[in-house]
């Protein structure tokens, strides 16, 4: 049997061994950190997985040898242009009819050129406007998008830098009402409030955040890694330039005592 692993970051697919059970793992396509217990995962037969995989392969060179076929056509189309305009004029023309030949065949290089730039512009116009489709299909995109998107108009583009956020945090107090018993249980699964503000111009996905609760000297009592949807929001959730997204981050394990401080960091960028 194997088991499969989907990346919840960029979706790229980990095969690993039916018994791997590591804790915390990192995605080698697009870096991002998130816990195992989180992770989509299947198991499924080897023989399954091998039929599966053989199909993919099938389909994606079908997909490259359809691509070189469109590209040897439109080589040959380019060929046949240059052919066209290289044609000699026969030496039996006179001198008037070799001059308003050169004025036609100026012509057809200058509408070529310009069928050759609009072709280019829509084409930039279609990766521009399909950036969602593109950074899918090949996530090592999306540092390339993120340079063109600051110069050039990308729709609905959203960043993923999670050092572009400041965040505050702190510890929630016990209601004044509270009993003892319940001041207590507060202080041992303590709440904090943490205030994500993207300071960054452009609009940002929310990131993996690592939440560690410290004493009185400053050692580690706890830590928890919590994506968006461990403190309450959509993985894809984007946050505005200058906008602040607030939440509650929780500990699920008692604490020895109390907590003196928490401290709250963005560790990684979302898809």
């Amino acid at each position: 049997m194997a088991k499969v692993l989907r990346c919840p970051a960029c979706g790229a697919l980990w095969r690993v061994d039916d018994g791997f059970s590591e804790p915390m793992l990192r995605c080698s396509e697009c870096q991002a950190v998130f816990s195992a217990d989180k992770v989509e995962c299947v198991t499924v037969p080897d023989e399954v997985l091998s039929a599966r995989l053989q199909l993919v392969e099938k389909a994606q060179a079908r997909q490259a040898e359809e691509a070189a076929q469109g590209e040897a056509a439109m080589t040959k189309i380019a060929g046949d242009l240059e052919g066209f305009e290289s044609r000699q004029t026969p030496a039996s023309v006179t001198a008037p009819v070799v001059i308003e030949r050169s004025g036609k065949s100026s012509h057809g290089v200058f509408w070529f050129f310009l069928l050759l730039i609009g072709l280019a512009v829509i084409a930039a116009a279609a990766l521009l406007l399909g950036h969602r489709t593109v950074t899918a299909w090949m996530p090592q995109t999306r540092t390339i998008y993120e340079e063109v998107c600051t110069k050039l108009p990308c729709p609905g583009f959203v960043w993923q830098n999670a050092q572009a956020f400041r965040v505050t945090a702190e510890i929630e107090p016990p209601v004044a009402e509270a009993s003892d018993a319940d001041r207590e249980m507060a202080e041992l699964l303590p709440v904090v409030r943490a205030s994500l503000v993207n300071g960054s111009p452009y609009p940002q996905r929310l990131p993996v955040l690592d939440l560690k609760l410290l004493d009185a000297s400053g050692a580690v009592m706890a830590s928890r890694v919590l994506e968006p949807a461990d403190y309450g929001f959509a993985s894809d959730t984007a946050v505005a330039p200058g906008y602040t997204v607030n939440a509650r981050l929780t500990i699920k394990t008692p604490l020895p005592y109390a907590a003196s401080r928490a401290a709250v960091t963005p560790v990684s960028d979302r898809p």
